[in-house]
């Protein structure tokens, strides 16, 4: 948008209740690899989102400088620019940013060492502008110090009452190295630890059921120990081929006993520790449908089933994960939004992309990722990110269910496909956006992005 269009345009969005260009797009804009793009947008973005810009890594100098004079001349325009600067960081104006809740010191506080930052890779291009003439940051300072001495202040104070009142006569100091390091005495669980497995007589409960498989009644209840040294046993057999073994029934024994115990946190860790590296010697359908599909099923959190992908990743073979994208490219007829999201951070997680933010604008993906290997992949990719997105987009608002400020990986995965087939998939989000879908929004910031990742 011209600085001359903005207002009108804002003005009429705002009438609608809904404001023109979200605080996500101005982002995009403002972190555009073209600089008169960015500096174009740190010119017209609305007053409420500068602070929120200037939390944006990757800022261009133009733009970076362009937004502090901005806001210098802002503070300069009022009586009391103080008060100018705190309603820009107030309630009010952080909830339109789209950021995850948190304290307003904390937020100031991550603003100013994100400028500091700035001021600092800058610091040999600054000839025609020094620090103490912004008046913003000069303000932001002031109050990060504020909060920073009335906090050790404080602290200080409550913890002198609490000694006062377990021992009167104690000191107002105390010896931090009689507090023992709890995190010290956690077991190590690293994949670099091997313990020594006695091939004698056993001497506890026996290891195994004599079918050679764990059951969930002695994964539950069998000392950390114990369940350490059976899946020891279990990966060091199959290292020797020794002893063949169903990687899928042992995984989903796990999971269910993971389940069974409230997500007990030791066996949590075992499973993180050992699955990753018992599965890679049994890749196949049934080991991809109970991780991918039937875990995604059970009362376990989130955020864990995806490390556990993760890890995966790490372990398989280069042949595995080629078997498993394909794979998972056929699973066309999914309804579960979870295990998708599975799906999608393996596909992200496997892709051997270090990342979307920095690359030549001839530069094509590799060719051995499954998902890029033809236009037909390409296709399947884009078909499976449209369908998540149907099943996670609230249909009376059109926004995604998807919290946080990371980048969720359909758009990652979205973004790598792309640039090896950028016709391809621009052509479906215009066919998906005529289609009037409920996700036809999202779609809008997917081609935004796009665009500024590939301006030619």
């Amino acid at each position: 948008l011209m600085t001359g269009e903005k207002d009108s345009v804002l003005a009429t969005a705002m009438r609608n209740g809904k404001r023109a260009v979200s605080a996500e797009e101005w982002v995009l804009l403002a972190t555009s690899n073209s600089d008169a793009i960015a500096k174009q947008a740190a010119l017209s973005v609305p007053d409420v989102f500068l602070p929120r810009l200037l939390l944006c890594c990757g800022m261009p100098k133009t733009s970076l400088f362009t937004m502090l004079e901005r806001l210098s001349k802002l503070g300069a325009s009022v009586s009391d620019p103080s008060k100018l600067y705190n309603e820009l960081i107030s309630t009010s104006a952080v909830s339109e940013w789209g950021l995850q809740k948190g304290t307003l010191i904390t937020i100031k506080k991550r603003l100013h060492g994100r400028i500091a930052s700035y001021l600092r890779i800058f610091s040999n291009e600054m000839v025609d502008y020094a620090q103490d003439e912004c008046a913003f940051v000069t303000w932001l300072a002031s109050e990060v110090s504020t909060s920073t001495s009335k906090k050790s202040a404080s602290t200080s104070g409550f913890r002198n009452q609490i000694m006062n009142i377990i021992n009167p006569f104690a000191s107002s100091s105390f010896d931090e190295g009689s507090f023992v390091d709890l995190e010290e005495e956690e077991m190590d669980l690293s994949t670099d630890e091997r313990m020594v497995i006695d091939d004698g007589e056993s001497k506890g409960p026996e290891m195994c059921p004599t079918n050679g498989m764990l059951t969930e009644e002695f994964v539950i209840s069998s000392p950390t120990e114990l369940l350490h040294e059976s899946l020891e046993q279990f990966k060091n057999d199959a290292i020797l081929r020794k002893k063949e073994f169903d990687a899928s029934a042992l995984v989903r024994t796990l999971m269910n006993s993971y389940e069974s115990s409230n997500c007990d946190h030791s066996l949590g860790r075992l499973i993180l520790k050992f699955v990753p590296q018992l599965s890679q010697f049994c890749c196949d359908d049934n080991l991809w449908q109970t991780t991918f599909i039937s875990a995604a099923g059970k009362s376990i959190d989130e955020q864990y089933l995806l490390s556990l992908v993760s890890g995966c990743v790490v372990h398989w073979s280069d042949e595995a994960i080629a078997a498993c994208q394909k794979w998972i490219l056929t699973q066309d007829e999914l309804k579960n939004a979870l295990s998708m999201k599975l799906m999608f951070r393996f596909l992200v997680a496997s892709s051997k992309q270090d990342s979307i933010h920095y690359f030549q604008s001839n530069y094509k993906c590799e060719s051995n990722f499954v998902c890029v290997r033809s236009e037909r992949n390409a296709e399947s990719t884009m078909k499976m990110v449209c369908k998540y997105l149907e099943l996670t987009t609230d249909k009376s608002s059109g926004t995604s269910s998807e919290n946080g400020s990371d980048i969720p990986d359909w758009l990652l995965l979205t973004c790598i496909v792309a640039k090896s087939h950028q016709q391809c998939i621009v052509a479906m989000i215009l066919r998906t956006i005529d289609s009037k879908s409920s996700c036809a929004p999202a779609m809008h910031s997917i081609l935004l992005r796009l665009y500024l990742m590939f301006p030619t």
